[in-house]
């Protein structure tokens, strides 16, 4: 009963922190909140069981663990697809079903990108890899075309011509020589 009591009062003290990481993966990914507040609270479940006071504090255990929230969110996101593709009778080679590049997660992409892309380049990739292009532009099936990016850079983000096509070049370039190889 005592456990069960301090996982209650830990969750009380920390319920603004989960609330508050819910409320910015789910606007910036444009993910409905009470999914992405439901997987936030999985992560606090299971860093609940993990915590042992004697090696630190528990909030920066969660703060740590809520990092990997935007990767949860993508994961959920692929297994959605991928149910959908198969459930629309889309066939694929020997059953298996692999990633089209050599990382494992969308966060070791993002982290070989970082020496080489610009920040500008590197919020663009991200978007692209979260899928929040198609989300606002509420595409269904097919990825956003480079044009379809551009005008949405230009529209939304207020973002000057040059500035999305030196972003998209940066892209292009470290795709080509960083996922390609």
């Amino acid at each position: 009963m005592e456990a069960a009591l301090d996982a209650t009062q830990l969750y009380l003290d920390h319920a603004h922190v989960i609330d508050s990481r819910s409320y910015n993966c789910s606007t910036r990914y444009n993910v409905d909140f009470g999914d992405v507040r439901s997987k936030a609270s999985e992560i606090f479940c299971k860093v609940v069981e993990k915590y042992d006071p004697e090696l630190g504090k528990f909030s920066t255990l969660l703060y740590s663990a809520l990092r990997a929230l935007p990767d949860e969110i993508k994961k959920d996101r692929k297994k959605e697809e991928l149910t959908d593709s198969v459930d629309e009778g889309d066939e694929y080679a020997d059953g298996v079903i692999t990633p089209s590049y050599k990382y494992e997660t969308d966060t070791e992409l993002l982290l070989s990108a970082e020496g080489y892309l610009s920040e500008d380049a590197q919020l663009v990739l991200e978007h692209l890899l979260m899928g929040t292009f198609e989300a606002q532009l509420k595409l269904s099936v097919q990825a956003p075309g480079i044009e379809t990016i551009e005008e949405y850079l230009k529209e939304t983000w207020n973002w000057p011509r040059a500035r999305i096509l030196l972003a998209l070049s940066q892209i292009r370039e470290w795709y080509k020589e960083e996922v390609e190889q």
